[in-house]
């Protein structure tokens, strides 16, 4: 039976006892519908410009995807850097330890925001050059990609803090933050796309003013919590905990921007073949995210049930969590698949626009070829996803890393090698091909450790950390 621990805000699942997979399972649900409602704001941006602005515009949006993931793993990386020492000291029961993690992630949180908004804001036309973004699209591209960029602080604002209240067991704020958020998305860009016809800018600005009010309703949450109050004496970094933060985020960051350099690789390539195989693509990236943000809800449940339970000691129910969410993810993962390939033709019509008949049908069978071939991989990323959370939150990054590597070489060599073989079906296998080979690298090194922690009686052995 779940533990509970009455606050202020309500009640926080602390997950040390109890059937492992149905509480991971139970602490997800929240972050499933949190996290599709924030994959909404990018299909409600697809959807609005494909329909009332165009192919073009819709490919200026899918050609700088790749930026944009980027920027989205700086924050999650961030944030799961701090999320894993802190549901550790949840597991200890370390008030104390739990409230100098919160105090240094608003130190991080300001200053890398700082940086991360000045140096890509300076960037932003050798970006979109090194894309090869095409001429007729540059514009609405370079747009699009400075609003998104300006939002870097309150997206850090989001993610730092609805890790911390996820380390202490509260899962729902995703969701309510993210249902608010969206719904002033959908508001702002049928405002400013539809009536006030401002473009792919007009989506841009709707979703960074969405952004902030996800940051709001976080910071409000953690207003109510004595944990996350603080005065301005004690802003002063730890550098014990910092040093911490920094072991775990360079190597997961490091796997973030070498998969991000293979995609990079591939979307520069894909960009030659003309803005409708581009606004395909797009398309299809629509259906994978929203399946994807399920996957990765679990995700993120299986991350605090490990390092609360490795704070706790329990490396037997880390194991035991980890294969039976395993099992529960990849039968949930092939009824969505199922459900997907045979809705994905009428889903794929949301977001191209038929003004161009030309364009539309050219962009559709790109779209369904994409498709069908990501779908039928999917079974491989839930594995992998799950495997590289665990070893990570083992205190194990650098497994994760050598994965991004390897997922970097069989992007570029699917790319080089395989569309001369087999052609535009190339790009529709990158990912799969990028997730097979990366599942056993960090999933084989998973089990040997929790077999050692066994055998030793302790989860002591992972990882020294200064909390």
């Amino acid at each position: 039976m779940k533990q509970l621990r009455k606050g202020k805000s309500g009640s926080t699942v602390i997950m040390t006892s109890g059937i492992p997979a149905a509480q991971i399972l139970r602490f997800s649900v929240p972050l499933v519908f949190g996290n599709l409602f924030q994959q909404m704001y990018s299909i409600i941006d697809a959807a609005v410009i494909g329909n009332y602005v165009g192919v073009e515009a819709f490919a200026a949006v899918g050609c700088t995807g790749w930026v944009c993931w980027l920027i989205n793993c700086f924050f999650r990386d961030s944030a799961n850097a701090f999320s894993i020492p802190a549901a550790i000291c949840i597991g200890k029961k370390d008030r104390e330890g739990f409230h100098r993690i919160v105090v240094n992630a608003v130190l991080y949180g300001v200053v890398l925001s700082f940086v991360g908004t000045i140096l890509l804001a300076l960037t932003l036309h050798t970006i979109l050059r090194l894309l090869n973004v095409p001429e007729n699209i540059y514009q609405c591209a370079g747009q699009y990609l400075l609003v998104y960029i300006l939002g870097i602080p309150l997206g850090m604002t989001f993610s730092l803090a609805t890790a911390l209240l996820r380390a202490d067991g509260n899962s729902e704020i995703t969701f309510r933050a993210m249902t608010a958020s969206t719904i002033t998305n959908v508001a702002l860009d049928l405002l400013l796309v539809v009536v006030f016809r401002a473009g792919v800018l007009g989506a841009a600005i709707a979703t960074w003013l969405a952004s902030g009010v996800a940051a709001v309703l976080a910071l409000e949450e953690c207003a109510k919590r004595e944990e996350f109050h603080f005065a301005l004496g004690e802003l002063r970094p730890d550098f014990g905990i910092l040093q911490e933060i920094t072991r775990l985020f360079l190597p997961m960051f490091f796997n973030s921007v070498i998969i991000a350099f293979g995609g990079l690789y591939v979307q520069k390539n894909m960009n030659a073949l003309g803005s409708s195989f581009t606004a395909g693509i797009s398309a299809q990236s629509k259906i994978f995210g929203v399946l994807e943000a399920v996957v990765m809800a679990v995700q993120t449940s299986l991350g605090v049930f490990v390092s609360q339970n490795l704070g706790a000691r329990k490396p037997l129910r880390i194991r035991q969590g980890l294969l039976q969410c395993t099992v529960a993810s990849l039968l949930l993962t092939a009824v969505l698949v199922g459900v997907t390939l045979h809705f994905r033709e009428p889903i794929l019509k949301l977001f191209l626009s038929t003004k161009d008949a030309v364009s539309y049908a050219q962009a559709m069978q790109v779209a369904k070829d994409a498709t069908r071939m990501i779908l039928y991989g999917m079974g491989i990323m839930t594995a992998m996803y799950l495997h590289r959370v665990a070893i990570q939150a083992l205190h194990h990054p650098e497994f994760s890393a050598i994965a991004g590597v390897c997922q970097l070489i069989a992007r570029v060599v699917t790319i080089a090698i395989g569309s001369s073989v087999i052609g535009k079906t190339a790009y529709f296998i990158t990912d799969c091909a990028a997730w097979l080979v990366s599942l056993p690298i960090v999933a084989i090194p998973c089990y040997i450790l929790l077999h050692k922690m066994i055998k030793e009686g302790s989860a002591g052995q992972v990882g020294k950390h200064p909390v």
